[in-house]
Formats: C-alpha cells, structure tokens, sequence
C-alpha cells in the first residue's frame, strides 16, 4: 500500500488534493500538504505497486498530482517576492514554468485586490507578451471587481481585454454585460467617456465574431 507523506502549514488550502490522492491511491495519505514540494516515500520509482501496469498509471498521477501542486503559488509569497527581490526578479521567476505564470494571471482575473496589486506592480516591470497577458488579467478583473483598483486607472487597460481575447463568445458576452452595469454606476469622467468607447467596439467585434477562438 502506497504512503504518501508531506507537511504544509497551509494544509487546509490544499486539502483538497489529499481526497484526490486517497481516492487514486488506495493508501495512507499524511493529512498535511505542502504548497510547492510533495515527498513520495515508498521506493525510488515514487509507488510500491506489484503490477508493472499498475505502477506506471499509478507513477503517472503521481506525476500530475505533484507538478499540480509543485506550481501552485501563493499571494503572499508573491508579495514578498516583490518586496525583497523586486518586480522585474519576481516576474521573471513567475514566467516559467507557463503553468505557473498561468495559474497567476488566473488569480489576477477573479479581481482578487491582493492579486490586482500584484499584477500592477508587475505590469511596470514587463514587456511584450506578458504585459499583454497582464492588461489581459486586469481588463477581467476590472469587470469583476472594480473596487480593486484605485482611482488613477488607465481605461485602455481595464475596458479593452485585447479584441477577441476571450476564449468564447458567451465569456466575451458576459463580460460586456459587466462592464456595461460598471459603467452606468461610474461617475462622468474621461475614464468613464474612454471607457465607455471601448467597450462599445468591443461589443461590435463580439457581435460579428463567429464564435470560433480567436
């Protein structure tokens, strides 16, 4: 019977994955698990299984249930990474793997405002294609939660996801119905006249797409 064993001080986020092991695994799972590094303590190929067949599906979860939890990351860790080591050191450890670099943009676009601030701060270190993914993560933020931004905000970051850069046309659809209601709630401003312009081509770009990914 495989043993697993691990420890985290912030188990209770990932325990989740515990369930998932036990269920794949069949065996004792210790009850903690870390956020970035899991011990497989039973032989050098990571499973004790007796059927060779068994052993390389059993090593392959083993393999997803570790790389999953390997590039999860933390807003915490992120923020100190930032404030020892600086933006443009912090984003280039969060470019690779892609995984990682997408579980963060993932985090920025639920409008988290821990999150926000972080991409923000990364915004001013980045250039080319992962400023494009971060004014990407903002702009779904922005219509998620846009009590996370401040007041100084630039409308051609936060009303204009990139033309066509959400993956389906309903996500593209509620995403405009969102940024409608923000907008009738804003007070006149150039912000809210720019805002508004945007969001207004983008709904004609939604309405002539045919749906296929952009």
């Amino acid at each position: 019977m495989p043993i697993i064993t691990a420890s985290s001080q912030k188990a209770n986020k990932c325990s989740h994955l515990t369930q998932i092991a036990t269920s794949f695994f069949g065996g004792r799972v210790a009850p903690n698990i870390p956020k970035k590094y899991v011990t497989i303590c039973a032989g050098a190929t990571g499973v004790m299984v007796q059927n060779s067949m068994a052993m390389k599906i059993t090593y392959f979860i083993v393999l997803i249930f570790y790389f999953n939890v390997a590039n999860a990351i933390e807003v915490s860790d992120v923020e100190s990474s930032i404030s020892n080591k600086g933006a443009a050191a912090t984003l280039g450890e969060l470019s690779w793997p892609y995984e990682k670099w997408n579980a963060f943009i993932k985090e920025v676009e639920s409008g988290d405002a821990r999150w926000v601030a972080l991409a923000i701060k990364l915004r001013s270190a980045s250039d080319a294609g992962a400023s494009f993914e971060l004014d990407h993560s903002l702009a779904h933020a922005y219509s998620k939660n846009p009590k996370a931004f401040s007041d100084h905000l630039n409308p051609n970051q936060l009303c204009n996801p990139n033309y066509m850069e959400l993956s389906t046309k309903p996500e593209a659809e509620a995403y405009l119905n969102r940024m409608k209601t923000i907008i009738s709630e804003l007070p006149e401003s150039a912000f809210k006249s720019e805002c508004n312009k945007l969001v207004i081509r983008y709904e004609q770009w939604v309405s002539e797409w045919d749906g296929t990914p952009p």
